[in-house]
């Protein structure tokens, strides 16, 4: 999201983390646009 390396790489991880909690519990790639924005 623009914060520098290490921060796009959290945001990353942290993006493909929900999106994996959020498929498991019915949220799927609405989780995973959401996250997009940070």
């Amino acid at each position: 999201g623009g914060g520098g390396l290490f921060s796009e790489s959290l945001s990353k991880l942290g993006s493909t983390a929900l999106t994996k909690v959020g498929g498991a519990l019915g949220f799927g790639p609405q989780t995973a646009v959401s996250s997009q924005k940070y």
